[in-house]
């Protein structure tokens, strides 16, 4: 139903406003929105014909760089989804570079289109790239303050990562530290506890086989503190300790 909604909305507007129109274009975003985030293959064609129109309708318009950015961005992450990732690479570098000059550092939308860059550069293997779109990221967010917090902790979990798995094991355990003691407040407990995890693997992955055994510890009371004594994170967290203190055996 929302589907045939947001169809109708568009040819509405193409009908009476025209298909350069504003209102035509906003419309058209959102169908492609809604057929891109619809979980199934089936809808991706249409999103990425959608974009392409709202693309050729506002290319060379100074006046609809706004809509532009929209769709090149969504027109990326399409491309993602379809597995033709060179080709999103470029849509997102263009929303990118267009954002940058026209909209603010701290702009949802151009946090987005970096968040989505990172996680394509991660997901293509293209660490390097990867990294400085999140350190990037990290900038703004630190000059953000405290609105940019919440964002912050999953950068810097996101960083860590991005070091674990390059080996680079001592960056990867500072910015683990970073995320877990400094900004617990804005995060769930969920994300506490694999953040947690995290740790403690690239912990075990060092042979710091104390302050593993440690981290693991506080992850287990962390849970108790959170949780009831029969929640499944509370047994979770008792055998990742087991597990834990078994490979310390091992070593």
């Amino acid at each position: 139903e929302a589907d045939s909604l947001a169809w109708a909305a568009v040819d509405i507007r193409r009908a009476f406003l025209g298909p350069d129109h504003p209102e035509t274009l906003d419309a058209a975003l959102y169908l492609g929105a809604l057929r891109r985030d619809q979980g199934n293959r089936e809808s991706l064609p249409s999103a990425e014909s959608i974009y392409r129109e709202v693309l050729a309708q506002v290319d060379g318009d100074e006046d609809r760089l706004q809509q532009r950015i929209a769709a090149e961005e969504g027109l990326g992450r399409t491309l993602i989804l379809l597995e033709r990732e060179q080709e999103a690479v470029l849509h997102l570098r263009t929303a990118l570079e267009i954002g940058t000059e026209i909209l603010e550092p701290d702009d949802p939308e151009l946090l987005g289109i970096k968040q989505a860059q990172a996680v394509l550069f991660r997901e293509m293997s293209m660490l390097d790239s990867a990294e400085v779109v999140y350190r990037s990221l990290i900038e703004t967010y630190e000059a953000m303050g405290p609105e940019g917090e919440g964002s912050m902790a999953s950068v810097l979990n996101n960083l860590g990562y991005l070091m674990r798995v390059q080996d680079r094991l001592d960056e990867a355990e500072a910015w683990y530290r970073l995320s877990l003691d400094g900004y617990e407040h804005v995060r769930g407990p969920a994300e506490t506890m694999l953040l947690y995890n995290n740790l403690a693997q690239v912990l075990m992955n060092q042979r710091k086989v104390a302050e593993m055994e440690s981290v693991l510890r506080e992850a287990v009371a962390y849970a108790e503190a959170h949780w009831p004594p029969d929640h499944w994170r509370v047994g979770s967290a008792h055998n990742i300790l087991g597990q834990g203190l078994l490979e310390v055996g091992r070593l």
